[in-house]
């Protein structure tokens, strides 16, 4: 007998060899025993686990001799054609090929017949969104309103390509990626029943490169095999996959960190001549970044968004996290995001990736406003070299670094408030008195006065100052009193509509009795 792939070999022949549906098998196999059986059901979700699969178990629970049954058996005619492919009463379509209105047509004119010799006829189209329009057109009626032994099974990795037509006739099953820990136990199970000897570190390599397709993993156990024989190590994986090694990406990650431009160029230089795909290699790069990120916001050190790494490959990401502000790291994400987009159209990856990391270990670390407005107040309190002319006693430095400081301060509580007084001036600083004088006509000199704004903005002086602060205000010389007319201006409600319209255009005008 002609070898079987493993694929084929190990196919699921009952709903409980199913990995990871169990949602969907429970909803069948209820169906199937309690007969609330629908004329149309839609499996869908990625490559590889097990929508035709479960379409050819639906089909023997309906038809197999012991049934309608959630457990056929297997054993019977039925099942076993069924299992073969070449049922009459089972008809597997592939949508790809098959996308015409005439293939339509023929399907409505077959469809009235009735079974050859199970229960029910049942059409499994795969790949269903690559029907055309016009033959989802014509499929509406017959879908929605099929004979009584007619039914239908659709399968597709892309459902939003249907019409919500069909989405409204079918019932819909969502399945999802199988899990790499569910794809281990298959395989280890797989490699004992064929007598191979696999260590946990390669059945590992093997399901995180599946992406959670246990067909896909299925595929690569058979080349691993082909390659190792019935002994497989972990280095044989990665050899016979071509899976890139991380340690050349901790390593670059490290000299990155190191501002070390020299060994950055140097590694690219030993990536592209060992013959490594640079393209590939700098997607690695990226997800490397990533996975950085996402292990510093993860409050349990990154165990629960690093499940697809190597307790040791683990250990390395979260100690590398703490190397770099999560600004940082952003800002490299990003250059290290539009670099590898440029690469997917460039002729030149190689010479892209150099310019990237050097980039990268030229890059300066960010600083956030607040640390940059401590700098300066404390370059502002610091005495001034001796080579420099004196600007005065200590008690006349310049206080406008502090009061650019608390305009921060009291903008990051009271935005309102501190664009009020940005349209005033600071006079003095001294004696724990704020001084602040307005032009004249300033609508701001009346409305910053409020009682209540009086009270919010002293209390911020004395968080921001660490002191007793009280605030005056004057008008600059030459500027006439406040008209006493208008003070109805500092009304609450007057203040609303000023800080929904803006001010200089607008006239505040008493009311006369």
């Amino acid at each position: 007998m002609s070898y079987q792939v493993f694929a084929l070999k190990y196919r699921p022949q009952t709903f409980d060899e199913v990995v990871a549906q169990e949602a969907v098998t429970t909803t069948l196999k209820n169906a199937v025993r309690l007969n609330r059986l629908h004329h149309a059901y839609l499996l869908t979700g990625p490559r590889g686990i097990g929508k035709t699969s479960l379409a050819r178990l639906f089909s023997k629970a309906l038809n197999c001799q012991k049934g309608p049954t959630p457990d056929p058996c297997n054993a019977c005619p039925l099942c076993q054609d069924i299992t073969r492919g070449r049922s009459l009463d089972v008809l597997e379509i592939d949508g790809a090929s098959n996308t015409s209105v005439d293939d339509v047509r023929e399907l409505r004119e077959n469809i009235k017949y009735t079974p050859a010799s199970g229960r029910y006829k049942i059409y499994i189209i795969d790949e269903v969104h690559m029907l055309s329009t016009s033959a989802f057109n014509a499929l509406l009626k017959t879908l929605e309103e099929p004979p009584p032994h007619a039914i239908f099974i659709f399968a597709t990795t892309e459902p939003q390509k249907l019409p919500a037509t069909i989405l409204s006739r079918v019932l819909r099953f969502d399945l999802r990626r199988i899990p790499a820990a569910k794809i281990m136990e298959s395989l280890s199970s797989i490699a004992k029943k064929e007598g191979i000897k696999v260590d946990q570190e390669g059945l590992f390599l093997i399901a995180r490169e599946a992406a959670g397709s246990l067909r896909d993993a299925l595929s690569l156990m058979d080349q691993v095999v082909s390659f190792s024989g019935s002994a497989i190590k972990a280095s044989q994986v990665r050899e016979a996959l071509g899976i890139l090694s991380h340690d050349s990406v901790f390593e670059m990650t490290d000299l990155i960190f190191k501002r070390d431009a020299r060994g950055a160029m140097d590694k690219i230089r030993e990536i592209f001549e060992g013959g490594l795909d640079v393209k590939r290699w700098s997607g690695n790069l990226l997800n490397h970044f990533r996975h950085l990120l996402v292990s510093q916001i993860e409050p349990q050190g990154g165990q629960e968004v690093l499940q697809d790494f190597l307790p040791e490959e683990r250990e390395k990401i979260m100690a590398q996290a703490k190397q770099g502000s999560w600004a940082d790291l952003d800002r490299m994400f990003q250059i290290l995001y539009r670099a590898y987009e440029e690469m997917a159209r460039s002729t030149y990856p190689k010479t892209l990736l150099e310019i990237t990391c050097l980039r990268l270990c030229h890059l300066e670390s960010v600083q956030s406003i607040q640390e940059i407005l401590q700098r300066l107040e404390t370059l502002s309190s610091s005495p001034k070299p001796a080579v420099l002319p004196p600007l005065g006693p200590p008690s006349e430095i310049s206080p406008v670094p502090s009061w650019l400081g608390f305009l921060a301060f009291v903008k990051s509580h009271k935005p309102q408030l501190a664009s009020m007084l940005e349209h005033g001036s600071l006079v003095s600083m001294e004696h724990e008195r704020l001084i602040i004088s307005y032009p004249q006509g300033s609508i701001y000199y009346e409305v910053v006065q409020d009682p209540e704004r009086m009270v919010v903005l002293v209390s911020l002086a004395q968080k921001f100052f660490k002191k007793e602060m009280k605030i005056e205000w004057i008008l600059q010389e030459g500027s006439p009193p406040p008209d006493p007319a208008k003070m109805g201006r500092s009304h609450s409600i007057v203040d609303e509509a000023l800080a929904i319209f803006d001010p200089q255009e607008t006239r505040v005008v008493e009311r006369k009795s």
